[in-house]
């Protein structure tokens, strides 16, 4: 369907970057990546370009070239809070812990801030806050402070109740803590919600 679009459009940026989501869609970020890049080099103003691109090399482990197209995408768009969020993400995974914390927490701003401007758009970005939050306890984690990442879970949680991997991290701080009864709660509120996304019960906890 995009091929044959961009058959009847062969120089527009928006053709190549349907081709672009169709292989991301298929998790192939490697066949994706040309298609964004010459959709970007089609018309470099075509910013959403920049997102799709950073969000490829990122799952490719792309570390620093996706950092740069985030950036790029961020300077189109400077109240977005995603970009904050996927640079705190690019941060975490490189265990700059306190740049992870301050992204995280500015893209919790940027949206709260939607909260008295547009407060349908706010409610429907709720599971993108739950994230954040979560991954704020992410950053707690692995300081070892674990009372700070429970608290951190649990908002997420109760942000997006079908955030389902917020309920495994929140057993996991749990349990550290000692509370194993609660631990023990989250952990099957875990399993009930991923055998629901998988459409069936399964074994294991991965993370």
């Amino acid at each position: 369907m995009a091929e044959h679009y961009l058959a009847r459009h062969p120089k527009e940026a928006q053709a190549m970057l349907m081709v672009g989501l169709t292989y991301s869609k298929a998790d192939n970020h490697g066949a994706a990546q040309p298609w964004f890049e010459r959709a970007l080099a089609q018309d470099p103003n075509y910013y959403i370009g920049h997102e799709y691109l950073a969000d490829s090399l990122f799952k490719q482990g792309a570390l620093d070239a996706a950092r740069r197209e985030y950036e790029a995408f961020g300077a189109f768009v400077p109240t977005e809070p995603k970009v904050q969020y996927q640079l705190g993400l690019i941060d975490l995974e490189l265990s700059a812990l306190d740049a992870a914390e301050e992204r995280f927490q500015r893209a919790i701003s940027l949206l709260e801030a939607l909260r008295a401007r547009d407060p349908k758009m706010y409610n429907a970005r709720l599971p993108d806050l739950a994230s954040y939050h979560a991954r704020l306890g992410d950053v707690a984690f692995a300081r070892d402070d674990y009372t700070a990442a429970r608290d951190a879970f649990l908002t997420a949680t109760k942000l997006c109740p079908g955030n389902v991997s917020a309920f495994y991290t929140l057993s996991l701080a749990q349990r550290r803590l000692g509370e194993d009864a609660l631990a023990d709660e989250a952990l099957a509120r875990y399993e009930q919600g991923r055998a629901t996304v998988v459409g069936g019960p399964r074994g294991g906890t991965g993370r």
